[in-house]
């Protein structure tokens, strides 16, 4: 009968633990709740998230970062009445289909081996609970307890393991469904601490980020939702939806990737813009604030592909023809704002100079209010310049930043850049100006067949990894020289960060090897 006791006990002691392990693993494994997402974006933000190399990490150590992710961080000045703010911007974030499903099968492996690793935790803890509260029992008690089975006990015992591995079973599923199914992070990895560490980060969503329609790549793109919480994640805050690419999937599509952006609990946090829902909201100003400096933010656009608008379609977009809205619309930002920082989708693809539109259509916003120009959408780099304002400001221009990453096939196209520069506001004046701005080069690599495709700042990029590109079998001279040489024919050089050893060893004899 005390066998019997206690084999009753050990049942209703397996079954306990697994609903335990179950309800633990639900509230556990949740990865899209708010505060989950804000443990994820503060150690996104920590240096020492990503090592980059031993300098760099000794550089982290000390809580100073690396070598050119210092440009990322405004210093407070020791003046009381002057306040600072960093920003850096990033070009075309273009998800061709094998960023996206290297992203899934990253995911995939995630999930097996957390789900393989609870379940040995889980073994381990009812191996170790058995042990601890039943000892071996000696032999006299081991034959009484033979004598005393019974087929009803077998049939209890054969019940209890049924419902613990259905309890696995459930464990699985609830944390597969809360497993995030896209997972970003090693495609990225090396930009996040730019983004993470900076007051204002800007990047071109050039694919709608939707959770109705399916991933799909060239020429009619969408990407899932998973993305967008891993951008917000890693620290982004200033988002253009205007390009090409905004009608790939009709008026739907449009206002699917709208609602995504609006349904975020965060969603104050952040400015999107580029695309509106009616002429009321185009004209509404989109502000960001961070300490104490307000920006103001607006996205334009110019080809839609030869896409349109459906007819009586709510939506709305601001082009580069509509010049009578934007020059209204950065008079009020100029009125409204200490900063105005304007996104324009425009010029010739793959063209490394900008034509006389940009320029000209540049000119003019500088004069009604622009305070920086980011341009995107030639895919390649293009030159940057400061224009003299009618009112006497300084505009900050950069033609294009390329791309910040995508699977494209020609040399050219996977060098981009990561603008920085720090912003200062006088307490006393109100009057706010930016200063040191700096073009760091960035590389997206990827191995034959467009494989592990990740962005690198050139200083984390080796002649090595160059050699070994996969955009040789498109771009036979691609190596390191050739992106230093790019990067500085298209970027003049007050404003171009190269790597310290670029620099300090610029010799014919290290373009050489560099050129092996």
């Amino acid at each position: 009968m005390k066998f019997e006791k206690n084999r009753k006990q050990h049942i209703q002691f397996f079954i306990a633990a697994a609903a335990f392990f179950c309800a633990f693993s639900f509230f556990s494994c949740g990865m899209t709740d708010s505060a989950t997402r804000k443990k994820n974006k503060k150690e996104l933000a920590d240096p020492m998230v990503v090592p980059y190399n031993e300098a760099s990490q000794n550089a982290a150590e000390t809580a100073q970062g690396g070598e050119l992710t210092l440009l990322a961080h405004a210093g407070q000045g020791t003046n009381a009445n002057i306040v600072n703010a960093s920003f850096i911007a990033v070009g075309d974030n273009l998800i061709h289909e094998p960023i996206y499903l290297q992203a899934a099968n990253r995911a995939r492996t995630a999930a097996k081996e957390a789900e393989n690793a609870k379940k040995d935790a889980f073994w381990q803890s009812l191996q170790n609970a058995e042990s601890e509260n039943n000892p071996p029992p000696n032999a006299e008690s081991a034959a009484t307890a033979k004598n005393e089975g019974n087929t009803a006990n077998a049939e209890n015992a054969g019940s209890a393991g049924a419902k613990i591995s259905r309890a696995f079973e459930q464990t699985a599923e609830l944390f597969a469904r809360n497993q995030p199914v896209y997972d970003f992070y090693d495609a990225y990895k090396y930009i996040v601490p730019f983004a993470a560490s900076a007051d204002f980060a800007f990047i071109n969503q050039e694919t709608l980020i939707t959770s109705t329609f399916s991933p799909s790549t060239y020429p009619r793109f969408a990407s899932p939702a998973d993305l967008g919480d891993f951008l917000l994640d890693a620290g982004f805050n200033i988002f253009s939806v205007a390009n090409n690419h905004m009608l790939d999937k009709g008026d739907q599509g449009l206002k699917d990737s709208l609602a995504y952006w609006q349904s975020r609990e965060d969603f104050a946090d952040f400015v999107v813009s580029g695309a509106f829902l009616g002429d009321e909201d185009r004209l509404k100003v989109r502000f960001i604030e961070r300490n104490g400096i307000k920006i103001a933010f607006v996205a334009i656009c110019d080809s839609l592909n030869g896409l349109t608008l459906e007819p009586g379609s709510p939506l709305r977009l601001l082009r580069i023809s509509d010049e009578n809205l934007i020059e209204e619309y950065l008079l009020k930002a100029r009125a409204e704002a200490d900063f105005v920082v304007v996104s324009v989708h425009w010029g010739s693809e793959y063209e490394t100079e900008p034509d006389e539109t940009q320029r000209s259509l540049a000119r003019k916003m500088a004069d009604w209010g622009a305070d920086v120009i980011i341009g995107t959408h030639p895919h390649v780099l293009q030159t940057v310049e400061e224009l003299d304002a009618a009112d006497g400001r300084k505009t900050l221009v950069a033609y294009s930043l390329g791309n910040l990453i995508s699977a494209q096939s020609e040399g050219m196209r996977l060098i981009g850049a990561l603008l920085s520069f720090n912003l200062q506001k006088d307490l006393q004046t109100g009057i706010t100006n930016y200063s040191d701005p700096a073009i760091i080069p960035l590389v997206t690599h990827y191995k034959r067949g467009f494989a592990e495709i990740a962005v690198f700042p050139l200083d984390e990029y080796s002649p090595v990894q160059a050699r070994e590109h996969g955009v040789k079998r498109f771009t036979s001279n691609f190596n390191y020289n050739y992106i230093v040489k790019s990067a500085q024919s298209i970027i003049p050089e007050q404003y171009l960060k190269l790597p310290e050893a670029v620099v300090a060893q610029s010799s014919r004899r290290f373009e050489l090897w560099i050129g092996r």
